[in-house]
């Protein structure tokens, strides 16, 4: 799967920086296309607490984890294994909801980059990765 790395509409910042489409689902509901950064820097793969409540994930049954931003300032997240589906490959894994991700998210290494060998070509703006 090759991805060209884009700028998203709204975004302040002119960088075109790697964005994938991905889908999440649990049980029936799926949402639509999600923008995902892929982040090597990144742990663990957030998305918007508003996805969890749609996607119908009982919050109040999970336990919240304190996680730390690039510039270590702590925010609340509430994981739930929740399926991610990219272009027919789809696998499960801990998606930490937070407030404030809108329809964007981040992919973090955590399971997903164990899944996939991940090639960054910036210099010709394009995101490989090839499923393991």
């Amino acid at each position: 799967m090759v991805f060209p790395y884009i700028r998203l509409p709204g975004d302040p910042d002119p960088t075109l920086r790697p964005y994938i489409r991905a889908k999440l689902s649990l049980k029936n509901k799926a949402t639509p296309d999600i923008f995902f950064l892929v982040d090597s820097g990144a742990d663990n793969t957030y998305a918007d607490l508003n996805i969890a409540v749609w996607l119908g994930i009982e919050l109040e049954k999970v336990k919240p984890k304190t996680s730390f931003g690039a510039n270590y300032k702590a925010f609340v997240s509430y994981p739930a294994k929740t399926a991610l589906s990219i272009d027919g490959y789809s696998f499960t894994l801990p998606i930490y909801y937070t407030k404030n991700f809108g329809t964007r998210a981040i992919i973090g290494q955590e399971i997903f980059f164990d899944r996939f060998k991940i090639v960054f070509e910036r210099y010709e703006w394009k995101l490989t990765m090839l499923p393991k």
